[in-house]
């Protein structure tokens, strides 16, 4: 398995590598599918700490070899209680939640662009506001993986964040607001934006 996520991995970086180069006919469109790979990668790279062993099986190493190396759960074991069709653990942490988020930044950013352009076209932004909002996006999101990341690590659940996490995605979401608002009150945004 190991092998194949590396192939997969692999491709998306030469993907990535190659639009990089490739010139789209929408400027705003590009950065959206570009930043959504970098972002994926990214996600696709915590994969990388489920393939690692955990310190149980490394001490069984010397008395037999594992059938299974590697973990998704921190501080607990793989297998016990989870969230409905998603089998997220309720009650430790999960490598498995920044690992989805990230996968699914070549979604969410192009989904982005489209509402930027919609919102756009509606208030009068200009395509530089639009960029900097995608950009502001494709932050957040990196932060939102980051966090969840250390979250999951932290061998904390996804559903029982503590009040340092809690605080961390607050302040996440202040930053991000207030770098929207700066945005749209930056020379070139219509009076109906404000």
């Amino acid at each position: 398995m190991g092998g194949f996520v590396l192939l997969l991995w692999s491709m998306n970086f030469l993907a990535a590598a190659l639009l990089g180069f490739q010139k789209l006919p929408n400027k705003l469109l590009a950065h959206s599918i570009r930043l959504g790979l970098v972002l994926t990668l990214l996600g696709s790279s915590i994969g990388g700490l489920m393939t690692a062993p955990t310190s149980a099986q490394v001490a069984g190493f010397k008395t037999a070899a594992p059938s299974v190396i590697g973990a998704h759960t921190v501080g607990g074991v793989d297998g016990g209680p989870g969230l409905p069709f998603l089998g997220w653990s309720t009650a430790h942490g999960d490598l498995r939640v920044p690992h989805f988020v990230g996968l699914h930044a070549l979604q969410m950013l192009p989904l982005l662009f489209l509402l930027l352009n919609i919102l756009g076209a509606r208030f009068g932004w200009s395509e530089p506001q639009r960029l900097r909002l995608l950009w502001t996006g494709a932050a957040s999101y990196l932060g939102l993986i980051g966090l969840l990341l250390w979250q999951a690590l932290r061998g904390q659940s996804v559903v029982a964040p503590d009040r340092l996490t809690v605080g961390v995605f607050a302040g996440l979401l202040a930053v991000a607001g207030l770098a929207a608002v700066m945005t749209l009150r930056s020379p070139g945004a219509s009076r109906r934006a404000l």
